[in-house]
């Protein structure tokens, strides 16, 4: 599974090795890092869906999570 996240400059610096050069638009930085099932999962919480991965996560709401499988 490919899971897209607009980076802040700050994070990117922060992020060293992973990178790769991206072919959908002219400047874009690709990091790919494999993720073990343990350290995955999906919490849902009130109208909040939170994605835990490797010591990170994101956040939506569950019209965002559910939007993003049509």
């Amino acid at each position: 599974m490919k899971l897209w996240i607009n980076f802040e400059k700050k994070h990117i610096n922060k992020l060293k090795e992973g990178w790769t050069k991206g072919d959908d638009f002219e400047g874009q930085l690709v990091f790919e890092e494999e993720q073990d099932t343990t350290n995955c999962r999906l919490e849902f919480k009130d109208n909040i869906v939170t994605l835990h991965f490797n010591n990170g996560f994101i956040e939506m709401s569950r019209k965002t999570f559910g939007g993003l499988f049509q």
